[in-house]
C-alpha cells in the first residue's frame, strides 16, 4: 500500500480552512505534504512486497540446497572411487610384502637348518685344526 494513494488532500484542505488556515497556507500545506508523500513513501516496501521477496528467496535456497546436495553426493562418488583404488593398492603392495616376508623366512629358516646340518662338521673340522 502506498501512502500518497490513501491521503484525501480535497479532505484535509477542507479541514485546514475549517480550522481557521488562509486558502493559500492550506494550498501550500497540501501540496507539500502531497509532494513529500508521493516522493519518499512510495519507496517503502510493503508486506507485499517482502512476501514476493520471501518467496524468492525461498526458491533460490531451495536451488542452491539442491545445487550443493548433487555437487556433495558427487564428491562422496569421487572419494569412494578414489578409496577403492587406494584400498586396492595397499592390499596389492601388502601382499608383495608378504611374499617378501615369507621368502626372507625361509631363507632365515634354510639357513639355520643348513647351520644345524654342518655344526658338527664344522666342529670336527675346527678341532682338525686346532682350533
Amino acid at each position: 500500500m502506498v501512502v500518497s494513494e490513501s491521503f484525501n488532500s480535497l479532505q484535509y484542505f477542507e479541514l485546514l480552512r475549517a480550522a481557521g488556515v488562509s486558502e493559500q497556507q492550506a494550498r501550500i500545506q497540501v501540496d507539500m505534504l502531497h509532494e513529500v508523500t508521493s516522493n519518499h513513501f512510495n519507496h517503502l516496501v510493503t508486506k507485499a512486497d517482502l512476501v514476493q521477496l520471501e518467496t524468492k528467496l525461498d526458491s533460490k535456497i531451495v536451488h542452491l540446497e539442491t545445487k550443493l546436495d548433487s555437487k556433495i553426493v558427487h564428491l562422496e562418488d569421487k572419494l569412494d572411487v578414489k578409496m577403492l583404488q587406494l584400498e586396492s593398492r595397499l592390499e596389492s603392495k601388502i601382499v608383495g610384502l608378504d611374499s617378501k616376508i615369507n621368502f626372507a623366512k625361509w631363507q632365515t629358516i634354510g639357513s639355520m637348518f643348513g647351520l644345524l646340518v654342518l655344526m658338527p662338521w664344522l666342529q670336527m673340522f675346527f678341532k682338525h685344526l686346532g682350533w
